[in-house]
């Protein structure tokens, strides 16, 4: 949602082209999971991000540019 509203429903079909190198290589990171174990550390951290993403969302931002104001 914050990085390109009108996509945020695609899901992750345009995730290299809306959001920044950090993110996505944070994403790429989390998303890609080995075994049970790397699964557990990695829900944890997503979670983490997920939480602190959400929080930092204006809600009347987004509106904003899914409208194309």
């Amino acid at each position: 949602m914050k990085h390109g509203p009108v996509h945020y429903d695609f899901r992750m079909r345009y995730v290299h082209r809306e959001l920044p190198p950090e993110v996505l290589r944070r994403l790429e990171r989390l998303a890609f999971v080995r075994d049970p174990d790397d699964l557990a550390a990695k829900y944890e951290e997503a979670l983490a991000w997920f939480r602190e993403a959400i929080g930092a969302i204006d809600e009347s931002q987004v509106r904003r540019r899914a409208s194309g104001k």
